[in-house]
């Protein structure tokens, strides 16, 4: 998240925190504000609510659960921001998954190799 943040901010973007506990300033310095939440079911919410594009990077069973919970959203109509999944490890697992012919991506579901793809479709978003 960090690093995250970091990249967020040396490309002149402004960066929110949603975090659950203690204060994720005191810890990562290149956050610009803060969301405090209760618990992980509100922040997964709130990080849904707030974002205009989701960007999924490889990460552990937290990133695989917010990504799963987007797409699902997604396949029922609850939102049509973008879904970007530039992780190397996640686009291989998606990439198995659409194997299955019962599995339904959306059209706001996008497989990039490369940061300036990323950045380009993000664009779009505002």
């Amino acid at each position: 998240m960090e690093a995250v943040a970091r990249g967020v901010k040396k490309g002149g973007g402004h960066n929110v925190g949603v975090t659950i506990g203690k204060s994720l300033q005191d810890k990562n310095p290149w956050v610009d504000s803060e969301i405090k939440m209760l618990s992980w079911e509100e922040r997964l919410f709130k990080l849904i609510e707030k974002g205009d594009g989701y960007l999924f990077l490889d990460g552990a069973t937290g990133t695989l659960n917010e990504l799963f919970f987007v797409w699902e959203m997604a396949n029922k109509k609850l939102h049509r921001k973008p879904m970007i999944i530039l992780g190397k490890q996640l686009r291989r697992l998606v990439q198995f998954l659409k194997k299955d012919p019962s599995l339904r991506i959306p059209g706001n579901f996008h497989l990039v190799a490369t940061i300036p793809q990323a950045m380009s479709l993000l664009k779009t978003v505002r």
